[in-house]
């Protein structure tokens, strides 16, 4: 039925794993993967990636332990299903993908999304980043292997850029490696690393909220950029870790001067604090 019906079938069947996933066996989520086309019909694919990265927020070790009797493992064996391990890595990335951005501080989430995405792909992975020497078979299947492996992920990669970031009106997010009004949000990107690293290890000694230091000087500096920009967002989804961990007139103080900035990207990214602090 799935794969003979239409695109807007498999999409409204997607909400049978919202409400009853657990209630399915795995071969219901392996074959639904199957009935989908990789190339022309990819919507419902991450859209059902999608749920299972809502759901693995609350039920981590549930959902680890379903996808990863649904997914088969990456093996010289795929070989003989390329279409088949195509549309189940694109499913296991955009999980992966989504569960990292939503489960940025939650480490159970964290770790069944790694769990489900190195035990099925430690292969892929051990390509990417193994010695690359010698010119003997091994190393030059290596190479041509690690050549496709980038590929497909410059591939997923440039489509969700565009199909999130770039397409933003008024982000300037299409020139983020350029500079834009003096400002290149990859480099802001770099420097705002390792603060992110630091959250998400736990480790709060160097944000500082005080009105002099480097880290809310670039946060400021993030939220204030352009309405729905990559530096902006960065910075609302990371900052809720820093101020409800500092007094709360420290966290008044902060919102009040962004706010107060009375600028568009300062509004707009100000109310997302707001809400992000709420939840």
């Amino acid at each position: 039925m799935l794969r003979k019906g239409s695109v807007s079938l498999r999409r409204e069947s997607i909400n049978i794993f919202v409400e009853y996933w657990d209630k399915l066996p795995p071969a219901a989520l392996r074959a639904y993967i199957d009935s989908t086309d990789p190339s022309g019909d990819a919507e419902p694919l991450d859209r059902l990636a999608d749920v299972f990265a809502g759901h693995v927020m609350g039920e981590p070790k549930a959902v680890q332990d379903y996808l990863l009797a649904s997914l088969n493992t990456l093996s010289l064996a795929s070989a003989s299903e390329p279409q088949r391990a195509l549309r189940q890595f694109r499913f296991a990335l955009q999980f992966a993908m989504f569960a990292v951005l939503g489960g940025f501080d939650r480490p159970a989430a964290l770790d069944a999304a790694s769990t489900v995405f190195r035990s099925r792909y430690q292969v892929a992975i051990d390509l990417l980043a193994g010695p690359d020497k010698g010119i003997g078979p091994v190393q030059l299947t290596r190479r041509g292997l690690r050549k496709l492996l980038f590929w497909l992920f410059e591939n997923i990669g440039v489509a969700k850029f565009d199909q999130f970031m770039a397409t933003m009106p008024g982000s300037g997010n299409e020139l983020s490696f350029e500079n834009n009004a003096g400002v290149v949000q990859r480099d802001v990107l770099r420097g705002f690393l390792p603060y992110a690293v630091a959250i998400h290890n736990g480790e709060f000694e160097t944000q500082s909220l005080a009105e002099t230091s480097a880290f809310r000087s670039l946060m400021l500096r993030m939220l204030d950029f352009r309405i729905t920009s990559i530096i902006g967002y960065n910075a609302v989804l990371c900052l809720p870790s820093v101020l409800l961990r500092a007094d709360w007139s420290v966290t008044q103080g902060f919102v009040l001067e962004l706010i107060q900035r009375r600028t568009p990207s300062a509004m707009f990214h100000g109310t997302l604090l707001l809400l992000n602090l709420a939840y």
